[in-house]
């Protein structure tokens, strides 16, 4: 990549490469499993749309072209439990690996790249297990081919590799920072302004850095949290509705804040951090459930939700007992 240089007539001209940067989350509803929240970025050199950009390689998942373009869009519209985990693994792993990734690649490995302070957590969990081996759901020659052509175009157009960070909450650090936080939409906000912080900086550039974030927990103005992810500078409102609000700050760069309703239908970064917060999380489920349904033999796993947590809870009820397995580390108590 060529760092933002461009050839012109008079010579190398520098032109801005601003990072666009998307976030978002999954499992904040349930009972069971972990919160992901996920920030996911690149820079480009405007800020324009990527799904244009990319477009000979990705797609939205009502777009019906038959060019084995990848599938980006919000996690709800690429995963289904019943239709399986294939095109939101192709999705995820193809646009976050490199093209030569050797495979198999291990959970823990995956985790290091993406969410190395989550494995600290996780490792306290006694059904997780960082030697699973991934692709879990296709072949590993299907997201070889994927990641060739999706990297292929993204270095055509200048887009250069994706900057993530995700952070995992499990039930027993949730249920923690329940008893030190005033509620739930607390602990969503903590994360979101720990994936701020990280990705205030995805360089030591100083392009712009353009947030857009998924409007989370029912929060409706969001200065006062961005004055606490940012103490160096004064945080300007630009905009403020109930669709969008706007911020900006300048100081070594410039930093832009959007919190959309439905970002995820705007931003490529959005929709791939919905995607790579719903993979994870549903990896992670998938562990927690084989660990269950080994102490509980017949019993049905579970997505987490209120609807059907009640009934998974009931039934491991006893095996927690006799395993010394505390509520607080299993139900998350909102």
């Amino acid at each position: 990549m060529n760092n933002g240089q461009r050839a012109t007539d008079d010579g190398p001209r520098t032109f801005p490469m601003p990072w666009l940067i998307g976030i978002d989350e999954a499992g904040y509803g349930p009972n069971l499993g972990p919160l992901v929240q996920t920030a996911v970025g690149a820079s480009a050199p405007d800020d324009g749309c990527l799904w244009k950009r990319l477009g000979k390689a990705v797609r939205k998942a009502g777009d019906k072209r038959g060019n084995g373009a990848l599938i980006v869009d919000d996690s709800k519209k690429v995963y289904a439990s019943r239709k399986g985990l294939d095109k939101l693994e192709v999705g995820v792993l193809a646009t976050l690996l490199p093209a030569d990734q050797e495979f198999p690649l291990s959970l823990g490995q995956f985790l290091e790249r993406v969410a190395p302070a989550a494995l600290v957590e996780l490792r306290g969990e006694r059904w997780f297990d960082e030697t699973q081996l991934l692709p879990i759901a296709v072949e590993a020659e299907r997201i070889r081919t994927a990641a060739e052509k999706f990297h292929r175009q993204r270095e055509a157009v200048d887009i250069g590799e994706f900057w993530v960070r995700s952070r995992v909450t499990p039930p027993a650090l949730f249920n923690t920072m329940l008893d030190r936080l005033l509620n739930k939409a607390d602990i969503l906000a903590h994360g979101l302004c720990w994936l701020l912080r990280e990705g205030r900086h995805p360089d030591n550039g100083r392009d712009p850095v353009i947030f857009a974030i998924d409007r989370q927990g029912g929060r409706r103005y969001h200065e006062a949290l961005l004055a606490s992810v940012c103490p160096d500078g004064w945080v300007r409102v630009v905009s403020e509705d109930a669709i969008c609000c706007r911020y900006r700050m300048e100081g070594k760069r410039q930093w832009h804040w959007s919190f959309e309703v439905e970002a995820e239908a705007r931003h490529f970064t959005v929709a791939l951090a919905s995607m790579i917060s719903k993979y994870l999380r549903e990896v992670l489920m998938g562990q927690f459930n084989r660990f269950w349904l080994t102490q509980v033999p017949g019993l049905k796993p579970t997505a987490g939700y209120p609807t059907d947590a009640g009934r998974f809870y009931a039934a491991i009820r006893p095996a927690m007992t006799q395993l010394g397995i505390e509520e607080a580390a299993v139900w998350r108590r909102r």
